[in-house]
């Protein structure tokens, strides 16, 4: 999952076009659990908290821009009046590069290391049940609810 997110986070560092920003999205949701996971397990290590908050700072980044992207791709399906689409294509294509500008720099923020860092990290100490528990406190159950009447 962390190669995910720095294949998809040098995409964006390409071009951050609609597809990019919801990959690094999409790789930095998948991966929020599995630092909750970890975090539980170890919750002293530092190499976690930091790839943690390298995640935060991808989501907290991309969110306006999306946001923009995902309205104007919004616009496009509407069967508004010409005149109107126009205006507000024109408002919203005003802010996406605003917006782009400032979250390509928040992006160059990101800290490949500490990511690189956590993904080559051995850990010798957990085995399958220890696992488990980290996980089962973690991830909050939820009832499981039947389907049908």
């Amino acid at each position: 999952r962390i190669l995910d997110l720095l294949a998809a986070h040098d995409q964006c560092m390409e071009g951050l076009t609609e597809p990019n920003v919801h990959a690094v999205r999409v790789a930095a949701r998948h991966l929020q659990p599995i630092l909750t996971v970890l975090h539980s397990l170890m919750p002293g290590e530092r190499i976690v908290r930091r790839a943690e908050r390298q995640v935060r700072l991808v989501l907290r980044s991309t969110t306006a821009l999306r946001e923009v992207q995902m309205l104007r791709k919004s616009l496009a399906d509407l069967a508004t009046p010409t005149a109107l689409r126009r205006a507000l294509d024109h408002d919203l294509t005003g802010q996406e590069s605003t917006l782009a500008v400032r979250t390509h720099a928040r992006l160059h923020e990101v800290d490949h290391e500490a990511l690189i860092r956590l993904a080559a990290r051995r850990w010798p100490g957990i085995t399958e049940a220890t696992a488990r528990r980290a996980l089962d406190r973690a991830v909050p159950r939820r009832p499981v609810r039947s389907r049908g009447g």
